[in-house]
């Protein structure tokens, strides 16, 4: 007779997890000591970047400063956005960080939307009916709002029409050349790649150094993408990195740019776009000008001696006529 296996005999294989966000660089500051944070692209980077992102993340998750019973982050009150905003700035310094603080809660608000989606793929879609998914309360959250948000926002026909849209679109977008630079964010590579220097790279070394392993591109598609690239920017030098890649990735939405991560929308491209255009055009008007200023002192020169020679002539006839008058006299 066979011997029999119990089930509870089998070990079971657990799988290791980051773990809860604790940042214990933040709770290990003393009182008032703040962190250095440098920006670039709008967003966090630099060594701190990190302790940013997370203290970010746990403030949008924080019941006592980020509401958690509202269906849109529009509802969130500027008073309340205000807190959250004085709540970051507490732990960091930057001698013009004032200057970002719509930009931070625009990041602020990418992260919140983050989370509600893992929320939703971890405790709803994995249950079969809307019973099961109230009784499925997340870890960490009170049962009261947990059945709100059930109720106002994962089980309400727009948001069911969206993550399904989303579902698809992300089925869509995983054969899309998957970048392999880990939880490290683009902009943080463009800043170390010589963005801090004011001298970024272009799009094509982007896509290399996020893309390669190993120091080379291994997945044909991606190589190909990569040819595509290189011959567009040498066959039309004068593209800009956006024009770039909307020629090899196709129109570019108000959301994010391809090989820039967040904190850069097609928008800002666009002002660049324009500044670069309107620096060029007053660099033209000063050429003109220049020209004209030149053309005006030659003109004036022109006179002076014109005026010089009419004295002179002048001056001349004079001598002449008393020379004259002279010799009629004696």
């Amino acid at each position: 007779m066979e011997n029999l296996v119990i089930q509870s005999d089998i070990p079971k294989i657990v799988r290791k997890v980051r773990g809860c966000n604790k940042n214990k660089k933040i709770c290990s500051l003393k009182q008032g000591e703040k962190l250095d944070i440098c920006f670039y692209n709008n967003r966090g980077v630099g060594e701190n970047q990190k302790y940013w992102l997370r203290h970010l993340g746990k403030i949008v998750r924080n019941r006592h400063i980020c509401p958690i019973r509202v269906q849109t982050w529009m509802d969130i009150s500027d008073v309340t956005k205000k807190h959250m905003w004085d709540t970051v700035i507490e732990y960091f310094k930057h001698p013009d960080i004032q200057s970002y603080y719509l930009h931070t809660l625009e990041h602020m608000k990418e992260l919140w939307g983050n989370w509600r989606a893992e929320l939703n793929k971890k405790y709803v879609k994995t249950c079969e009916s809307k019973v099961e998914a109230l009784k499925n309360v997340a870890k960490g959250m009170d049962s009261k709002d947990w059945e709100w948000l059930v109720n106002n926002v994962f089980y309400t026909a727009k948001f069911l029409e969206i993550s399904a849209r989303n579902s698809q679109n992300r089925v869509c977008q995983q054969s899309m050349h998957i970048h392999r630079c880990g939880s490290k964010p683009h902009r943080e590579v463009i800043y170390e790649m010589g963005g801090k220097d004011g001298n970024p790279p272009d799009v094509r070394e982007v896509f290399v150094k996020t893309r390669k392993i190993d120091e080379n591109i291994v997945e044909p598609e991606t190589r190909k993408k990569y040819d595509e690239l290189k011959m567009t920017m040498e066959s039309e030098p004068t593209l800009t990195n956006l024009q770039v890649v909307e020629r090899c990735f196709g129109l570019q939405r108000h959301g994010r740019v391809f090989g820039y991560g967040g904190g850069l929308k097609r928008k800002h491209f666009e002002s660049t776009s324009q500044i670069e255009e309107l620096k060029t055009k007053l660099h033209d008007k000063e050429e003109e000008n220049r020209k004209l200023m030149d053309r005006l002192e030659q003109i004036e020169k022109r006179l002076v001696q014109v005026e010089n020679e009419r004295v002179e002539h002048s001056d001349t006839n004079t001598s002449s006529n008393t020379n004259d008058e002279h010799q009629k006299g004696v």
